[in-house]
């Protein structure tokens, strides 16, 4: 068809083509230049809808972007990123390029510049989270474009379990806390217990995992205890602790501690039992091996309670963890920028907002290559939408990676074949000891279906702003 100069006329003219049928049936694929984008630089947002008009309206055609340019440095990333999703079939389902022979060099550059954004290989399957209009808390990330998963190493395990609350442990190996279950090798029925601890040793894609304790044919002789449940797990030195809380109150937790590598467990005592519930299961952030690499010497955590649209923050010095009167709160920053904190819970401030909603299952993870806490938050209730954030500080300020239905809805949506029909994802997170060391590939798992889901993930970086 012809090649429209803009994408408004291009849809004009694909309205008149479909209004031929016999036009129509010649059509292989359609294209349009795209320089009206750069009238909306200061709400590229708006742009969206139009793409997605012409998607639509293009049916079952692929979809291709020509010429879409601009001048300035500034925007010429972007503008990529934007030819990169339009470039997808469909991001829902396996999607792959394919480059045909390119006699024009400008050409070839293009096509492998995209390749290269996308870690694109041909005959690989993966889905590019992309930008959509669903209005995000916060600006864009500075420092991370995208991030993109590669549904062909996607693999399913420990069916009829969930949360898989992860830390990295002083043996090298990763422990995780999960519930409701029989662990891996177990499932909905079969070795259930409502909390058990798993070993996963190994690296993607060579890995495998044992129960510890609870579920099918554990290591420990300790019996699994019924009723409890945890996704607030952390390693520091020679012991893994656990946040446990009370199914089915959701209101209080206690600290257990493991010094044998989850082989044993001793109940430390109460821990929090505070108004709205605030911190009863709260996400741990991860640093490296035992807590290695930790920017000082606290551990931090957060809670999706007691707001509905707000996490609160904690502070506690590693070594008195199971002290409920050495936990600090997150209180707001200071004229210089700097974080403020009490020990009254109840002078706390939100230490991150969304309008969507805030939900269980708030996960956040170091990347020491690129300097950036990675927080994960559930906004969707059983629809199970998230976004992944970043920010240089446990507190902020925090930018937008993807968000909502810029994942793929098999990351995270009720999933009509998982081990519990039609469940969403609760929890998603990016285990520290399996990121890459230029901080760009990582390992995403959730709890999507009531199983543990592994895929890899890799984040696209921002090009630096060049001179114009």
């Amino acid at each position: 068809m012809n090649n429209a100069g803009n994408l408004a006329r291009g849809l004009d003219w694909l309205k008149q083509y479909r209004e031929a049928p016999d036009a129509w049936a010649c059509i292989d694929y359609t294209a349009s230049n795209m320089y009206d984008y750069q009238s909306m630089f200061t709400n590229p947002d708006a742009f969206d809808p139009r793409l997605k008009q012409f998607k639509d309206r293009s049916q079952d055609r692929p979809v291709i972007s020509t010429e879409l340019c601009v001048n300035s440095a500034t925007y010429q990333y972007p503008s990529y990123r934007l030819a990169l999703v339009m470039g997808q079939n469909d991001r829902d389902q396996d999607t792959f390029f394919v480059f045909p022979r390119i006699r024009s060099q400008a050409m070839r550059y293009s096509a492998f510049l995209l390749a290269g954004i996308a870690g694109a290989i041909v005959g690989r399957s993966f889905a590019v989270a992309a930008e959509s209009n669903e209005p995000t808390p916060y600006p864009p990330s500075p420092v991370i474009a995208g991030i993109a998963f590669d549904r062909g190493t996607w693999v399913k395990a420990a069916p009829g379990s969930d949360q898989f609350g992860t830390t990295w442990a002083s043996d090298g190996n990763l422990y995780a806390a999960w519930g409701d279950g029989g662990g891996f090798g177990g499932t909905n029925s079969r070795g259930r217990a409502s909390l058990g601890v798993a070993r996963i040793m190994g690296t993607p894609p060579r890995w495998h995992a044992v129960n510890v304790w609870g579920g099918v044919d554990p290591l420990s002789p300790q019996p699994a205890t019924r009723g409890k449940t945890s996704s607030g797990v952390i390693a520091r030195g020679s012991a893994i602790y656990l946040f446990v809380v009370e199914q089915g109150v959701w209101t209080n937790n206690h600290l257990w501690s493991s010094t044998d590598s989850g082989m044993h467990w001793k109940d430390l005592g109460p821990v929090f039992n505070e108004p709205g519930s605030a911190y009863a299961d709260p996400g741990i952030l991860q640093f490296g091996r035992a807590y290695q690499g930790a920017r000082d010497k606290y551990i931090y955590g957060y809670s999706d309670k007691p707001w509905p649209n707000a996490l609160g923050l904690f502070r506690v010095p590693a070594k008195r963890l199971a002290d409920r009167e050495a936990y600090e709160f997150f209180a707001g920053l200071d004229t210089a920028g700097k974080p403020r904190w009490t020990k009254q819970i109840a002078k706390q401030r939100p230490v991150f907002t969304d309008a969507s909603g805030t939900e269980w299952g708030v996960a956040c993870v170091y990347d020491r290559e690129l300097k950036r806490y990675l927080l994960s938050v559930r906004h969707g209730g059983d629809a199970g939408r998230w976004g992944l954030f970043d920010a240089p500080e446990p507190w902020g300020p925090w930018t937008t990676v993807a968000y909502g239905a810029d994942f793929p809805d098999w990351t995270y949506a009720p999933d009509p074949k998982g081990a519990s029909r039609d469940r969403p994802a609760w929890i998603h997170t990016f285990p520290t000891k399996w990121i890459s060391k230029d901080g760009t590939t990582l390992w995403h798992y959730s709890d999507r279906g009531d199983q543990f889901n592994l895929m890899r993930a890799r984040l696209r970086l921002r090009a630096p702003a060049q001179p114009n």
